[in-house]
Parts: C-alpha cells; structure tokens; sequence
C-alpha cells in the first residue's frame, strides 16, 4: 500500500463528505430537519457531539479509501465512479431500513439517498483521481 497515497485520499474524502454534509444536511436539508425537529437533539446539545460526528466520519473515510484500495486496482476515475456507487447502495439499504423502524418522512429518506449517492460517487472519483496510475488516464 502506498502510504502516502492513502493518507491524501482519506483526509481528502474526510474534508470533501465534511464539507458535502454541511452544504446538503446544514443548508438544503436544513427546513426539513427543522420540519422534523422532534426526531433530532436539540442544536445546543447536538454541537457537544461533534467530535463524535467528526470522528465517524474520518472513520469512514479511511475505511472507503482502504476498501477502494483492495477492490480497484487501475484507478481510472470511472472505475472510481462505479466503486462510490456501490457503496451508496448499502447506504441506500441502511436508509430504507431507518424509514421501517423510526417515523422518518419518505421524501426526507428519498433526499437522503439521492444525497448519500451523489456523494459517495464523488468521494469515489476522488480517491480513484489520487490513485490513477500514469498508464490510465480514463
């Protein structure tokens, strides 16, 4: 594994879902979350959780990076495309799962997905730009 490459992409995937989450759940989210306000913690106490948020997400981004790096071995940013949405599918799974079990509204969990894809698209072409090898510029 190259360290040094793993290093980027995760801190790179780790700032691009950080700021992706603030632009979709902070700011085009934020009247359904407030439609829903009795589902959420409150503001003044969700901020003492941050660190907790903060650390999932670099946890995920490292496990996405580490996946990519065992499961795509060329790199080409398509490549990079197909691996992000792939694993938005399970997010898709773990989305529909969460509208069965807590009162959430349907078109709150249709944006979800719609969100989550996108990003995890994204994030794909990201770590499949860093790994790209010299040979395949696709």
């Amino acid at each position: 594994m190259n360290a040094k490459k793993f290093i980027l992409a995760s801190i790179a995937v780790t700032i691009f879902i950080m700021a992706f989450d603030f632009l979709f759940h902070g700011m085009y989210m934020a009247n359904t979350y407030e439609q829903t306000a009795s589902l959420w913690r409150p503001h003044e106490t969700m901020n003492k959780y941050m660190i907790w948020m903060i650390l999932g997400q670099i946890i995920m981004s490292v496990g996405f990076v580490a996946l990519f790096t065992k499961a795509f071995k060329r790199g080409g940013i398509a490549e990079g495309a197909i691996y992000g949405l792939l694993v938005a599918i399970v997010f898709i799974g773990s989305n529909l799962i969460m509208y069965a079990v807590a009162p959430y509204p349907m078109s709150m969990v249709i944006s979800w997905i719609i969100g989550v894809t996108i990003q995890l698209v994204l994030a794909g072409i990201i770590v499949a730009f860093i790994y790209k090898s010299k040979s395949n510029h696709a």
